[in-house]
């Protein structure tokens, strides 16, 4: 389904200054509730865009007497049905983590997930960058910025067996692309490892969620399963 963003984007943008003016160590907003808020101006908008469509009609259910019947096999949807989701998938999702802040000079391993019926996938990959905490995390706020990812928020935790490996998330969202709109959200996790390998070393985890979909909006929040596993696909390997 294609998403109208003419009369969406103003919205979008009233709750983006509203809910992200500054980026904290500590957050004063629950980034579920700003999630939450961002899907539902979009929603609101994308209703706004919409036609409404006539309710079907149905003759009305005639019961019939026969023999027991024996149970069908499930239908298998084979692979090169969607196979072009997959493609699209491979193709669009490096437009996005190829511009990570160091990836280029990383060794990078990810995979891909996706709804066989629709465009929506998930994505991730992970590396390392050997610098200091401090440098790695202005590289990703300068990349938020040039990159027009929105609603960011920050969350601090100490992680690790015994507490002592600093970790921030950040959690964005956007409206991609002119040509093919999708409504998509970026968490990014960075943990410094730096102390107990005595040596520079930051963690480095990109989860993309892309969703054109109206019906799949939910799946910004939640990991992307689709309506259902028999209609999902992944995973696939960063590189096909």
């Amino acid at each position: 389904m294609k998403i109208i963003v003419k009369n969406l984007f103003p919205i979008f943008l009233a709750i983006i200054f509203v809910s992200c003016n500054s980026v904290e160590s500590t957050p004063t907003t629950n980034p579920m509730d700003v999630a939450k808020n961002a899907i539902a101006v979009a929603e609101t908008g994308i209703a706004m865009t919409q036609t409404a469509i006539p309710a079907a009609t149905f003759p009305p259910l005639v019961t019939l007497v026969s023999p027991t019947a024996i149970p069908p096999e499930p239908t298998r949807i084979p692979p090169d049905s969607y196979a072009d989701k997959i493609d699209y998938a491979i193709a669009t999702a490096p437009k996005i983590y190829t511009r990570l802040p160091y990836i280029n000079k990383a060794t990078p391993y990810g995979e891909y997930s996706g709804c066989i019926k629709t465009y929506d996938f998930h994505n991730y990959v992970s590396y390392a960058v050997s610098l200091p905490m401090e440098t790695v995390n202005a590289a990703f706020l300068s990349y938020f910025s040039s990159e027009k990812w929105d609603f960011t928020e920050a969350t601090s935790e100490l992680v690790g067996h015994d507490h002592n490996i600093p970790r921030t998330i950040y959690d964005v969202y956007r409206i991609s692309s002119i040509d093919k709109p999708a409504f998509e959200r970026l968490i990014v996790i960075l943990t410094d490892e730096s102390t107990p390998r005595g040596y520079d070393h930051i963690d480095v985890r990109a989860e993309l969620t892309h969703v054109e979909a109206k019906e799949n909006l939910e799946y910004l929040l939640y990991p992307l399963t689709c309506f259902n596993r028999q209609e999902g696909w992944g995973w696939i390997r960063l590189h096909k």
